[in-house]
């Protein structure tokens, strides 16, 4: 019977093959996620001046905090 020897992660991961759309959205991603925060910032700190948000913007806005939780690794 033979042994396994596990590979570092990085020995693992230089195998896997991607698209040039994976790598560019991986590249991009530290990137998205700023200006996501920043976009939800924002409407968080205009909520008041504006009366609340409207229906779609709401939405939206619940969207962008769950992709900002996700990419995060929260719940």
């Amino acid at each position: 019977m033979t042994t396994h020897t596990p590979r570092p992660l990085n020995d693992v991961l230089r195998n896997i093959v991607l698209t040039d759309v994976e790598r560019r959205l991986i590249s991009a991603a530290p990137d998205m996620l700023a200006a996501l925060k920043g976009a939800v910032a924002q409407a968080d700190n205009n909520l008041s001046k504006f009366n609340g948000r409207t229906k779609d913007c709401e939405k939206t806005y619940k969207q962008c905090v769950d992709a900002i939780a996700k990419a995060e690794g929260q719940p």
